[in-house]
C-alpha cells in the first residue's frame, strides 16, 4: 500500500537526522556511507524505499533514491547501480544509463543488458550488437541463455530468487534480464530474438 511506502519514508527521513545528528553527512562520510559501518541501516532503508517504489513501478522517484545512494556510497557495495540501470532502462533514459556505465565502467550483464535494450529502443542496431559482442565476450553463457528457442522463465526466476550467484554466469545473465523485464517480456519476439 502507499500507506506502507509512507512509513519507510518516515523511517528514511528519520535515518537522514540521525545521520545529521552524528555528524555524517560531511563531506568525509559524503561517498563512503558503506565504509562507515553506523550508516548502514540507514542505507539499507533507502535500499528498501527505492525497491518498493521501484515494484509500484514510480520509476523517477525510485532512481532519485538508487542515484542518492550512488552518491552517499561511491563504491556501492549494495549493487544499486545495477538495478538503476534497469530502471534507467525502463524510463528510457539512455543519457543517464551510458553516463552510469562510464562512471562504473564494467561489461557485466547487469550493466549492458539494459544498454542493449536502451540501444534497440534507440533505434541503435550498431550500438546494441558493440554491447552484445563485449556481453559475450565477458560471459560465456550468453549462447546458452540467448540460443535458445524460448525464453527459460523459470531458470529467471530462480536465478532472482536466488541469495547469491557466480559473476559472469548464466544465472548473472537472468538476474540481469529480470531488472529488465517488463521491457524484454513485452517484445519478447523483438529483443530476445534480436
Amino acid at each position: 500500500s502507499l500507506e506502507f511506502i509512507h512509513e519507510i519514508k518516515k523511517l528514511e527521513a528519520f535515518g537522514k537526522t540521525v545521520m545529521q545528528k552524528h555528524g555524517l553527512d560531511d563531506e568525509e562520510s559524503i561517498g563512503n556511507y558503506w565504509g562507515i559501518v553506523e550508516t548502514r541501516a540507514y542505507m539499507r532503508v533507502k535500499a528498501l524505499y527505492a525497491e518498493e517504489l521501484q515494484k509500484r513501478r514510480m520509476f523517477t522517484a525510485a532512481a532519485r533514491e538508487y542515484e542518492d545512494m550512488l552518491r552517499l556510497s561511491v563504491g556501492d557495495n549494495m549493487g544499486a547501480r545495477y538495478i538503476l540501470m534497469g530502471v534507467y532502462c525502463q524510463l528510457e533514459q539512455l543519457e543517464k544509463a551510458k553516463e552510469l556505465y562510464q562512471r562504473y565502467p564494467e561489461t557485466s550483464a547487469q550493466m549492458l543488458l539494459p544498454l542493449i535494450l536502451l540501444s534497440l529502443k534507440y533505434d541503435d542496431e550498431l550500438s546494441a550488437k558493440r554491447y552484445y559482442k563485449d556481453l559475450q565476450k565477458e560471459n560465456k553463457s550468453c549462447k546458452k541463455v540467448f540460443g535458445r528457442r524460448e525464453f527459460d522463465v523459470e531458470s529467471m526466476f530462480d536465478a532472482a530468487e536466488a541469495s547469491d550467484y557466480l559473476a559472469d554466469s548464466e544465472e548473472e545473465l537472468y538476474i540481469a534480464i529480470s531488472n529488465v523485464m517488463a521491457d524484454f517480456a513485452v517484445v519478447l519476439d523483438m529483443y530476445y530474438y534480436e
